[in-house]
């Protein structure tokens, strides 16, 4: 187990596979296992052309992998009794830690679509009132008590300290914005009052790292926690912009009742998100960063 020693772990597919002989040899078949995707949390690989397998790589992606296989049986319940047409990766078989590894890890269905990373802004739009309908039933769910505790993704956002600016240049000057105009749209957003009711249970990850499209489905659960619905609103701008934002925030308004405190904290949580991940590794979801910045200020 490299480097399970220091929380990180080579995942290879040699590993993997001793795990599904092991575990699940039902499902193996005649399926071929290849490499997928390096994700934040976790490793994962194609089984075959129906299936995927997701490893987490360090034990804060254990964690979290609890926390998904926990709450995704009782979300696509939710969403097939609020009449959502939204897909999600439920697991067809979770598996348990071994001598081979260390933590829990899943075998989910491949979902069709595209992430919303390779969708036009326009196509992305087509699908706004799909996900805000999707994001209301989440946040009305009764068994909120029970949701995983995520203290990053919990709490007043105003009680965080401000974005790092500087961390985040590059993209603030590709999204041709001004770090003046940027802190005081934090200080006003951040700033509005607190989410006083009791907690919902909240996706707490939606940007378009996390959306397929085309059908709409929502992944990586990881996160999922009770909190301020905010931190989901967020989605207007951290997915949509333009139209997109202008029918996910009029549907979602209809049907949740939300308040502009709550649309000003979206906003906060929309900035953060951009700021943090512009200061990142060079991947899609930090080039995403410089559109969400400029569909924030539009």
């Amino acid at each position: 187990m490299t480097g399970a020693g220091n929380g990180q772990l080579a995942v290879t597919a040699e590993m993997v596979a001793r795990l599904l002989g092991e575990q699940c040899p039902e499902l193996i078949g005649g399926r071929v296992l290849s490499s997928f995707r390096q994700g934040w949390d976790n490793t994962v690989f194609a089984l075959g052309d129906d299936l995927l397998v997701r490893v987490p790589h360090h034990a804060i992606g254990g964690e979290l992998a609890l926390a998904e296989h926990r709450v995704l049986p009782g979300v696509a319940a939710v969403f097939a009794a609020a009449g959502v047409a939204v897909g999600a990766p439920v697991p067809v078989f979770v598996g348990m830690p071994s001598a081979a590894y260390p933590w829990r890890f899943s075998v989910v269905p491949w979902l069709p679509g595209t992430v919303a990373f390779d969708v036009p802004a326009q196509r992305r739009a087509e699908e706004a009132r799909l996900l805000a309908r999707a994001l209301v039933a989440l946040h009305r769910r009764g068994d909120a008590a029970a949701a995983p505790v995520n203290s990053y993704r919990t709490g007043h956002i105003g009680d965080r300290p401000p974005p790092d600016w500087v961390a985040a240049r590059v993209a603030i000057e590709a999204a041709e914005c001004h770090v003046a105009d940027l802190e005081a749209a934090w200080s006003r957003w951040a700033g509005a009052p607190a989410w006083d009711r009791d907690p919902m249970a909240i996706h707490a990850d939606v940007h378009a790292g996390n959306v397929l499209f085309g059908p709409l489905a929502l992944i990586d659960w990881g996160d999922s926690t009770a909190g301020d619905p905010a931190v989901d609103l967020s989605a207007a701008w951290t997915v949509f912009e333009g139209d997109g934002t202008a029918a996910f925030v009029d549907e979602a308004t209809r049907l949740g009742g939300y308040d502009a405190d709550t649309w000003a904290r979206a906003r906060a949580w929309a900035l953060r998100h951009a700021v943090l991940v512009a200061g990142g590794p060079d991947t899609a979801l930090r080039r995403e960063s410089p559109r969400v910045l400029r569909a924030l200020l539009a």
